[in-house]
């Protein structure tokens, strides 16, 4: 009489999960396809990573109306596909949109502050140095090897225009205004 319930129990168990089963896997396979954003999650300075790493850089000129030099620096997008060609970048985030998708950038962003009333814009530029095109495996760490600062402060009673642009071109992708500007120039590594 304990042969029945048990043989029943056993089969209930393996048509749940073959049902379950039936349903999980297409569903990760579909997953594996689209390449969702859970593929690649940024914590701190360490990116992991499903299968591959493709870097991509953009070069952006930093011009002011308070200094005749322009600054010329790379911005790194790490994506979990191959990049393709720049379509184009994006205001204050500084977003890449590839042809193969969008990249945040690595450790570059441009921003207003107001610091005892007085506003100062603060801009951070992170060129990777060893990057190869692609990294598979993972996780992987970004370190930063080498900080310089550059201030830019204006003649008396003006305020500096700041303009970040793509390289070669006139369009400004972040502007804005402020008492003075302090860019950060940062190398960094993988390791």
């Amino acid at each position: 009489m304990d042969v029945i319930p048990a043989t029943v129990f056993f089969a209930l168990l393996i048509s749940v999960s073959f049902l379950v089963f039936s349903f999980i896997t297409p569903l990760l396979a579909s997953a594996e396809r689209t390449e969702p954003a859970w593929q690649m999650i940024e914590t701190g300075n360490v990116i992991n990573f499903r299968q591959a790493a493709y870097f991509a850089s953009v070069g952006v000129e930093a011009v002011t109306n308070c200094s005749r030099e322009v600054h010329r620096f790379k911005i790194w997008y790490i994506l979990p596909s191959p990049p393709g060609e720049l379509k184009g970048l994006s205001g204050n985030t500084l977003t890449a949109a590839f042809e193969g998708g969008y990249g945040e950038p690595v450790g570059s962003w441009a921003a207003a502050a107001r610091l005892y009333r007085v506003k100062y814009i603060v801009a951070t530029f992170t060129d990777i140095a060893n990057a190869g095109e692609v990294i598979y495996g993972g996780p992987l760490k970004i370190a930063v090897t080498e900080v310089k600062e550059i201030t830019i402060t204006p003649p008396a009673g003006r305020t500096c225009n700041f303009c970040i642009r793509a390289a070669g071109t006139r369009q400004c992708i972040y502007s804005d205004a402020g008492a003075y500007i302090k860019i950060y120039n940062r190398t960094a590594v993988v390791r």
